[in-house]
């Protein structure tokens, strides 16, 4: 039996060189943020299209560093090799 779809997930968290995770995220969203009472510790993001999925936000495990994680649904019937070179 061959599933419909097949899940390639890739996660990770980066942390800055220099500066606060704020000063990256804060590229992705432009918010007002004066209604929560100031400037956010970081902005969070998420990309959908059908067949991916990027989501990007503060990382709760590595102080100033951002988590990302990358999802792309592939054909069933596609091989390993095929989904690496993707």
């Amino acid at each position: 039996m061959v599933p419909d779809r097949q899940l390639g997930s890739i996660t990770m968290h980066l942390t800055p060189e220099r500066g606060a995770i704020a000063d990256t995220t804060s590229k992705f969203a432009k918010i007002d943020m004066s209604p929560f009472g100031g400037a956010p510790q970081s902005v969070g993001f998420s990309i959908y299209r059908e067949e991916f999925l990027c989501v990007g936000d503060r990382s709760v495990t590595f102080p100033n560093s951002l988590f990302v994680r990358w999802d792309r649904w592939f054909k069933g019937d596609a091989k390993l090799d095929e989904l690496a070179q993707q």
